[in-house]
Formats: structure tokens, sequence, C-alpha cells
């Protein structure tokens, strides 16, 4: 079995799967997934992984607030003159 992080990866890139979990998916999906799952049990962890992801509160402003921080230091990590270059056009 592939290592489970780059399976949840995966998963989490489906929309059938993702539907699945928040219960919204087609009786095909539902019968897909729990087969999925039937196969290999250890599969469970990795849909609880999947579910506690997809239930994770996240906060915009929070997450605005660091891709703000990040673009800063991306700036601040240039050399000096590309700065010059950006603001003088």
């Amino acid at each position: 079995m592939r290592h489970s992080n780059s399976i949840l990866n995966e998963l989490l890139q489906d929309p059938s799967f993702i539907a699945w979990l928040n219960g919204n998916g087609t009786p095909s999906d539902d019968e897909r997934w729990k087969a999925w799952v039937f196969e290999d049990q250890d599969r469970r962890l990795i849909v609880e992984k999947a579910r506690k992801f997809i239930n994770m509160p996240f906060n915009e402003k929070y997450l605005e607030y660091n891709n703000i921080l990040d673009e800063l230091q991306k700036l601040k990590n240039q050399p000096s003159d590309s700065h010059l270059k950006i603001l003088n056009g």
C-alpha cells in the first residue's frame, strides 16, 4: 500500500470522495467508497484523516494574513535592486 499521505492527498482532490465524505455522494459513490474501505481496513484510518481535514475550521482572515506575510517575506528575500525595478516600472 502506498504511503497514506499520498493517498490522502489524491482522495482530497477527488470530488466524488469529498461528496461521499460529506454525505452528498450519489448511490454509486456510496457503494464505490464503502467497497474501497472494505477491501483494506487500513483505509478506514485514511478516511478518518480525510474527514478530520475536511471538517477542520479554517479562518479565512488568518489564511489571508498568512498569505500577506508570505508575500512580504518573498519581497524581503529578493535583491534590493529588484524592488526598484518593480517601483520604477
